[in-house]
């Protein structure tokens, strides 16, 4: 209804035609637009091409249509920032500006037109007003003078009144950082509403400490509704900064999220939580927690003595990473006592902790905790004490609350295959009524058995999404996944990888051998009728029973909408992976059993199934899965998009995604 309004308003061939301008004082659309309210609604509706539309047709709203073409700023590279920006910079609602272009910032900042504002405006600190044929004659200025306009008025102390997220990205060159960070703290100081920040963490380590420091106390005083912060890249910060950052976001009134990407560097740490703490924060609590981390323990009567003087209103934290770990009593307490809101969480590492502590901790601490992330453990011996421990603690002290997401990363525990597996089975132990989504990244330590108990006991499992280096034991096997029913069934997201191991392959076979042995002619016969080139040893038919009970489980997954699937080959990675490629064909594999997936709107294959794949694997795909969108392939698309059964494909699917 909106865009036909807007339609019969504005016809596109208007500026074509001989007619006399319409009368727009009777238009639908300016009174539409005359209404802010209302016109920050319709805008929501139009396309950035179609905004553009109205603009050239109607000149009578040209202002008003223009500010709304400037609400979401993305600049790239090394592109001036256009001259309109700065006249309509009041009206930008989120902006992402390379942090290695200075002169961007600063114009945006300033309101400085890159290289055309007349000299006379520029030493007055007044926008430029003549148009773009005139700007571009008047003689070059530059935007990065030491002697900018000044943002004195009343009005533009809430300059950027709409700015709602920025974010500053590209970092190439780390010399230019410092002036862009001045930039940025000009626009910060006049975006009293920003509530989303995305900074590089050199931010935090520059040389110029003074512009350090004043970004800190930016941060502290002069962003109200400040709700998600997040440093990406990593850097070694001083334990002072690094400790200030955390006084200033956890105390903070507002802030939700905190996702801190840098380290704090270890030099001097012990003598940095005896006296620098306590000057960077003012807050006994804080004072107390790493004095007593430093003796390791805490008297009855200290602990009597503490104040709970603040309670953090964050939601989810990813806290500076610390390789010799956060000292024990600091981090309980802090779990304990401060973070009641705590809904996700990155599980740092821990120094001299007590299992019990860290569990009773979260247990009683963080009763809404639901998504929690593991990773980075270089002393697997020594870290996954800690981290079972708040996975423990996370069920509650009667086991009545429940993960819903896990993320685990870079796992690589040596005494994985033991007879406990450590951090993957807990999870599943203690959170497989409620968990919803498991996702795991560069894990090597993580043994089928599990996965199939998670499969099979999950029963609110979702998303299941799993990637490794190639460095062994990230694949679910056959023998695993085939020995019970998955009860799964709402299941949406799978990326599976698959392994067969030759150790129960050998076992699988048994007494079966001797009889494949002993009809080894029959079936030999048949077997060079039915797959031509392809013949497999006695003990592959084994395997190939299992498969088949492999891929009828996925097939059972009805409410799929995406599945990936690839063989790992890490423990021979010159393995031969002809047997593995006929496993997604109709004759000799199992496709057809999954004809059920009408929900299937992304197909991914890891491993190279389409070498073995026609035009009846095709026409199965184009009839059995309607709502296929996008096929996906771990090779050449060129290689792939030549072959004519997948020409055919594309033209009855038009719209269908090769990548």
């Amino acid at each position: 209804m909106i865009k036909l309004i807007i339609a019969c308003s504005f016809p596109q061939n208007s500026h074509q035609s001989k007619e006399p301008q319409r009368d727009m004082t009777s238009c639908p659309a300016k009174e539409l637009f005359g209404i802010p309210e209302l016109a920050e609604q319709v805008i929501q509706h139009l396309t950035r091409q179609e905004l553009v539309q109205c603009i050239k047709t109607c000149k009578a709203l040209h202002d008003q249509l223009k500010q709304y073409l400037f609400h979401h700023v993305k600049l790239k590279g090394r592109h001036p920032v256009p001259e309109e920006l700065t006249k309509y910079r009041y009206h930008i609602r989120t902006l992402s500006v390379p942090c290695n272009e200075p002169v961007n910032l600063k114009a945006i900042a300033f309101g400085l037109p890159l290289r055309t504002l007349p000299q006379e405006s520029r030493s007055k600190g007044e926008e430029s007003t003549s148009s773009p044929q005139e700007s571009t004659a008047a003689a070059p200025t530059d935007p990065m003078s030491d002697t900018p306009p000044l943002l004195s008025s009343p009005a533009d102390k809430t300059m950027f009144h709409h700015l709602g997220s920025i974010s500053l990205m590209d970092i190439s060159k780390v010399d230019s950082l410092s002036a862009s960070t001045e930039c940025f703290l000009q626009i910060l100081d006049h975006s009293p509403h920003v509530t989303r920040l995305f900074l590089p963490s050199l931010m935090l380590i520059l040389k110029d400490h003074s512009v350090v420091h004043q970004f800190l106390d930016s941060l502290a005083n002069k962003t109200p509704s400040l709700r998600q912060l997040t440093f990406y890249e990593s850097g070694n910060v001083t334990p002072e900064i690094g400790l200030r950052v955390l006084e200033i976001c956890l105390k903070h009134p507002r802030l939700r999220s905190l996702h801190c990407g840098f380290s704090i560097s270890n030099y001097n740490y012990p003598k940095v939580r005896d006296a620098a703490t306590k000057k960077l924060i003012m807050d006994p609590t804080f004072g107390a927690f790493l004095e007593a981390s430093e003796h390791g323990h805490q008297s009855s009567s200290e602990s009597e003595m503490e104040p709970k003087t603040w309670t953090s209103r964050i939601e989810v934290l990813e806290l500076p990473w610390i390789s010799t770990g956060y000292p024990g009593k600091f981090f309980t307490n802090l779990i304990r006592s401060h973070l009641p809101r705590l809904k996700w969480f990155f599980v740092p590492r821990i120094e001299h902790a007590d299992v019990g502590e860290i569990e009773q901790a979260f247990a009683q601490g963080c009763p809404k905790l639901e998504h929690i992330s593991v990773g980075d453990m270089p002393d697997d011996r020594y870290d996954e004490h800690d981290a079972r421990a708040v996975i423990r603690g996370c069920a509650g002290q009667d086991g009545s609350r429940g993960l819903k997401s896990f993320h685990g990363r870079y796992f690589d525990d040596e005494n994985y295959f033991c007879e406990s597996r450590y951090v993957f089975s807990t999870v599943i132990d203690h959170h497989f009524a409620t968990l919803e989504t498991v996702k795991l990244s560069g894990c090597e330590a993580v043994d089928g058995l599990d996965l199939q108990n998670m499969f099979a006991t999950c029963k609110k499992l979702k998303s299941f999404t799993i990637d490794t280096w190639d460095c062994g034991k990230g694949a679910i096997e056959f023998d695993s996944i085939a020995s019970q029913k998955w009860v799964c069934k709402d299941m949406e997201v799978l990326h599976l990888i698959l392994g067969r191991r030759t150790e129960w392959v050998e076992n699988e076979v048994g007494a079966d051998e001797e009889t494949d042995e002993t009809d080894e002619d029959e079936d030999e016969n048949e077997d060079e009728e039915d797959e031509d080139e392809w013949t497999r040893p006695p003990r592959e038919k084994a395997v190939r029973r299992v498969a088949q009970k492999v891929y009828a489980q996925i097939g059972r997954l009805t409410k799929l909408q995406e599945l990936s699937l690839e063989w790992d080959r890490s423990e021979h990675p010159e393995a031969d992976t002809t047997p593995f490629q006929f496993d997604m064909t109709l004759k000799y594999g199992w496709l057809v059993e999954l004809r059920r997936l009408k929900d299937l709107r992304h197909f991914g294959m890891g491993t190279d199934f389409w070498s073995r794949m026609g035009q009846a694997e095709v026409e199965f795909m184009h009839a059995s899965w309607p709502k296929l969108a996008k096929l996906t392939f771990a090779c050449d698309i060129q290689e792939v998009s030549s072959k004519p059964h997948w020409q055919w494909l594309k033209e009855k699917r038009p719209n269908l995604v090769f990548g």
